[in-house]
């Protein structure tokens, strides 16, 4: 049985001869000669035409083309030959000349090639012959080559005889199988899933054909039907409406339609029809082959119905959501949505509205303008969320390196999140109590698993963490005479600073909480400082040296007999001295001294207990000793080198 064409339902008072109206597209070197023929080359070299149909052809519905070839009246030097296309690339796509013949080029395509010119380099055979290829292939070696070659005739090796010759091509989409006829005959079946390994998926394309020559050329035409595209094989039209029945084959052909109620010509290629209830309608006729054929289609009568599916709640994890209208109708239904406290984001005017507010949506659904429906729903949506809230009792300083900030929500199913731009984040990135190490912004994120709706707090973390500035002085000397140092150090801060000393080898003698302490050793001495606002801490440290060419060799010290404190500047003084060295002061280097002079009768006359470390002569009470011999008492210490303690005592003689 074949297949009926139909058009959408329409109405006895539209101008019907418009809408048997057929376009097609031309493109290259293709010309239109009338009676719906289109030349797609002339006998000139180097040519290349397309002819395209303006309307898509639905792959998942069955088809069942005839039209007539003719390739021209050369022989030996005539090409390249034509091809039936179905592509994707629109109604002005033109492919590549000469062997390609202008198919070449089109990816992704399906094509029947009709070569009339043997190409030893892509495999052709001597005859003119029939291949199917895939994705613009022209070679048989290839893997894009599905089917064929097989000679165009089964009589002759020879096409271009300047004859119209009938083709047929049918699709099954159920068996997806393609068949190519060619005067008549059968020549070529081959399964293929044209929707997925052709085209990805897509099962609308455009079907048309292509034509080239190169060296070689040819007068190459093909003539269409007026009513060549087939579809169907149902349509549902409303009470009182009609609808435009368009059977395949030979227009000068007998047509029968059965039965004739409703049919304004039931002997029409062409009838309208309009039943007052669903009729089948049955007609017989002549292909181009002269084979009788029946056809058969069934004319719905109804009132238009449309729904909308029940769509989606919105949310946040959805903000959008599809309104899908359907009808019992199988033809082209106009629609038209309005909300009036909702709102359309796309599809006003289609089958499919998105929208994204909760509200009422009304779709109205036009057949015609005669047919109408409409039907409304409620779109509801859930955005929700929950609670959010941040607390910190400190900020980041060196006495808190590390703390928690507190999170809380009133959502037990909270999914939990925290993230910072410029702070950093230890660890309890998703729990309610984050541990953070640095100052920075951060933000606790709070989302409602049921509907993916957000609710955030942030806060600020302060980053207290200035250090001191120290310096702990300048390197200084030790020596015999300067037994101890003051050390400089200084600091400043943004807070209150507390100091401590300590000595690496070395020795405090006191000051050690203060920038001044007073040390005794060689040695390392490190001034730390802490700002007791933060609790930040910086160091530095000074090296004290001791300068070993001051010890002094106190094996030769002895104490004079005699002095006479004359002002003659000579032997003025009772002290130590050296016999090897007896310009050197001594008393320059006692840490401790002690000294008693007594009389002959035992009577102190003068102390000192280290400030005035000799005896000038004067007594306690201002006036100048008689001469005479006193006895001394001495107690001193002396380090310098190795630490000397010594009580000495003796006589001494004072002379004027």
């Amino acid at each position: 049985m074949g297949r009926l064409t139909l058009l959408v339902s329409i109405f006895t008072f539209i101008n019907l001869e418009e809408t048997l109206a057929q376009t097609y597209f031309l493109n290259g070197t293709a010309q239109a000669i009338g009676e719906d023929c289109y030349r797609l080359t002339t006998t000139l070299g180097n040519q290349n035409g397309t002819v395209w149909y303006a309307d898509l052809i639905d792959l998942n519905e069955p088809f069942d083309l005839e039209f007539t070839m003719n390739f021209g009246t050369l022989d030996g030097n005539g090409a390249d030959g034509m091809v039936f296309v179905l592509q994707t690339a629109g109604t002005d796509a033109i492919g590549n000349t000469g062997q390609g013949i202008g198919y070449s080029g089109f990816e992704p395509s399906f094509g029947i090639e009709f070569d009339t010119w043997q190409n030893f380099d892509l495999t052709d055979p001597f005859a003119d012959h029939i291949a199917m290829l895939r994705d613009g292939n022209v070679d048989h070696l290839n893997a894009n080559n599905l089917a064929g070659p097989v000679n165009a005739s089964s009589l002759v090796d020879n096409i271009e005889d300047g004859l119209d010759h009938i083709v047929r091509i049918l699709w099954d989409p159920d068996l997806q199988e393609v068949e190519v006829w060619f005067d008549c005959e059968f020549r070529l079946m081959q399964g293929v899933d044209l929707v997925n390994t052709i085209f990805n998926g897509q099962n609308t394309v455009w079907w048309g054909f292509t034509g080239a020559t190169g060296g070689a050329f040819n007068d190459q035409t093909v003539c269409l039907q007026e009513n060549i595209l087939s579809v169907g094989p149902n349509v549902t039209i409303c009470t009182g409406a009609s609808t435009q029945l368009i059977a395949a084959g030979d227009p000068n052909a007998v047509y029968i339609w059965e039965p004739i109620d409703g049919l304004d010509d039931p002997s029409s290629q062409t009838p309208i029809a309009s039943p007052e209830v669903t009729t089948n309608y049955t007609v017989s006729y002549t292909d181009l082959c002269g084979i009788e054929r029946t056809d058969e289609v069934t004319v719905e009568v109804s009132d238009l119905q449309v729904e909308i599916a029940k769509p989606l709640l919105i949310t946040c994890d959805n903000p959008q959501v599809n309104l899908q209208a359907s009808n019992n109708f199988n033809n082209d239904i106009n629609y038209s949505w309005s909300t009036s406290d909702g709102n359309i984001v796309s599809g006003q005017n289609s089958s499919n509205a998105t929208v994204n507010e909760a509200g009422t949506y009304i779709v109205e659904a036009n057949f015609d303008d005669v047919c109408f429906d409409t039907f409304s729903i409620v779109v509801d949506a859930n955005v929700s969320t929950y609670e959010a809230v941040v607390s910190a009792d400190e900020n980041i300083d060196c006495n808190n390196p590390e703390l928690i900030i507190n999170g809380f929500t009133n959502g037990e199913d909270a999914i939990l999140n925290w993230n910072t731009g410029d702070g950093s984040i230890v660890s309890g990135a998703n729990t309610l109590e984050v541990l953070v190490n640095e100052g920075g912004n951060y933000i606790f994120t709070v989302t409602n698993p049921e509907n993916g709706c957000d609710n955030q707090a942030e806060i600020e973390i302060l980053n207290n963490t200035i250090y001191p500035i120290v310096d702990a002085g300048d390197t200084d000397t030790l020596n015999c005479s300067s037994p101890f140092v003051e050390l400089n150090g200084s600091a400043s801060g943004l807070g209150s600073l507390s100091y401590n000393w300590t000595a690496i080898e070395g020795s405090i003698i006191s000051g050690g909480n203060s920038l001044n302490p007073n040390v005794d050793e060689e040695g390392i001495y490190v001034l730390n400082v802490t700002d007791v606002s933060n609790g930040c801490s910086s160091s530095d440290e000074v090296f004290i040296f001791f300068d070993v060419e001051s010890l002094v060799d106190l094996s030769s010290l002895v104490y004079p007999n005699v002095f006479s404190p004359n002002n003659d500047k000579v032997n003025e003084f009772f002290k130590p001295y050296l016999l090897d060295d007896p310009s050197y002061d001594l008393t320059g280097i006692m840490q401790t001294f002690e000294m008693q002079i007594y009389n002959r009768w035992g009577n102190l006359v003068y102390e000192t207990t280290g400030f005035q470390r000799y005896w000038d002569g004067s007594m306690n009470d201002g006036s100048i000793a008689n001469e005479g011999v006193y006895f001394y008492l001495i107690h001193y210490t002396i380090d310098c080198g190795d630490l000397v303690e010594e009580k000495v005592n003796g006589t001494l003689q004072l002379l004027h």
